[in-house]
């Protein structure tokens, strides 16, 4: 039996599911063009949320570190949804 491929990192990711090594969940953005060009399929698309922009999960606490509160402001100011 062979080990599972377990990746964290996008494109590892995109270019072991373009291998036919597994499934991935990456962005649609990541896979418009494979998808399009049907190098890949989406599967469970009725269990995949799909979002506006990038999101930031982070805790809502009043003392936040300086880096991400920068990085929250900056998102804010670029339209993201926090």
């Amino acid at each position: 039996m062979n080990d599972p491929l377990l990746l964290d990192e996008p494109t590892l990711m995109h270019t072991a599911a373009r291998d036919g090594l597994g499934l991935a969940m990456l962005a649609d953005w990541y896979v418009k063009d494979d998808l399009e060009r049907g190098t890949l399929v989406r599967v469970l698309g009725d269990w995949s949320p799909t979002y506006p922009a990038l999101c930031l999960y982070y805790s809502g606490c009043r003392n936040l570190p300086l880096p991400l509160r920068a990085l929250v402001d900056l998102i804010r100011e670029m339209g993201g949804i926090l």
